[in-house]
């Protein structure tokens, strides 16, 4: 990258843009959310699966042993920079509708426009030509259904990404895969990944292109007894979709490590009362390793 991550992260001109931009904001994503599972990692709170949400597969992915920070990292610059340089700007957009409605909205234009995430049994994440795109959105909303075109540069997931899923493989030929370590889900089946089988060259640029099963996902881990969620990016945008989709009266644990505009400290020392709460093993002289305590 032309300009180094923690300068981007941490900008001298505080009207820098450059953390918005896809070439950089993608690998930003993955540092800080690796990192902040390494952080957990040191407190002694060990994932026993790991599920993330487009580019953050590549993340989970990662922290299942499936490849090297290094080839993480490498992986997600190329595949950000692609994104940048090949894809055709469009338009992506969030409906309060279910899957099956959104396909018969759009199923005349497969080559325009597709279902980008299906997030919740009515939040669907549509992704492709602006004009068609807002066309959409505009037919749901005289429909009283909620749909909100999103602030991404990118349109992911959709025709217009077919320029770069080659060039994408071709980097990742140059990557060694594993078969993941502790259990992994994949976004384009919204199952576990088989022990004996490992995400290769050619599901990275599927991945890219394909709908991403997150809805699947959550339920595929639900059926697996899993009842606690710990997101570890910048915001706690995938509990939220987790819990829409949950009943009020869920027993499921949903916490973040970070909430924009809130004192990172304030988030996770609750998050870590709540964890403890529910039985995760903190240790608590790894949490402490870094500061010099006296008893009382």
């Amino acid at each position: 990258l032309d300009v180094p991550l923690l300068s981007v992260l941490y900008p001298k001109d505080p009207e820098s843009e450059l953390i918005h931009q896809t070439t950089y904001a993608q690998p930003i994503t993955l540092v800080l959310e690796y990192a902040m599972t390494q952080l957990w990692r040191s407190w002694g709170v060990e994932p026993v699966a790991v599920l993330g949400h487009s580019l953050g597969e590549i993340i989970a992915a990662c922290v299942a042993g499936v490849m090297t920070l290094r080839d993480a990292l490498t992986l997600c610059a190329h595949r950000a920079r692609l994104m940048h340089d090949l894809a055709k700007p469009g338009l992506m957009a969030a409906l309060a509708a279910p899957e099956a409605e959104v396909l018969e909205q759009i199923a005349d234009y497969p080559d325009r426009v597709s279902i980008a995430a299906v997030n919740g049994t009515a939040n669907t994440t549509i992704s492709g030509d602006r004009e068609l795109v807002e066309q959409v959105c505009a037919t749901f909303t005289e429909r009283g259904v909620r749909a909100k075109p999103l602030r991404i540069a990118t349109s992911g997931h959709s025709p217009l990404v077919q320029p770069m899923l080659k060039p994408l493989r071709e980097v990742a030929r140059d990557i060694e895969f594993s078969a993941p370590k502790i259990p992994l889900l994949s976004n384009v089946t919204g199952a576990l990944w088989p022990w004996d089988s490992t995400p290769d060259t050619d599901y990275w640029s599927r991945h890219s292109r394909r709908t991403v099963q997150f809805a699947q996902c959550v339920r595929t881990l639900h059926d697996m007894g899993y009842r606690n969620f710990l997101e570890v990016g910048p915001a706690p945008t995938l509990i939220g979709l987790i819990s829409d989709d949950l009943p009020a009266d869920h027993e499921d644990l949903l916490v973040p490590s970070l909430r924009p505009k809130q004192d990172d400290w304030e988030v996770l020392l609750d998050t870590v009362a709540r964890l403890y709460a529910k039985g995760a093993p903190i240790d608590w002289a790894g949490f402490d390793r870094d500061y010099r305590r006296t008893k009382v």
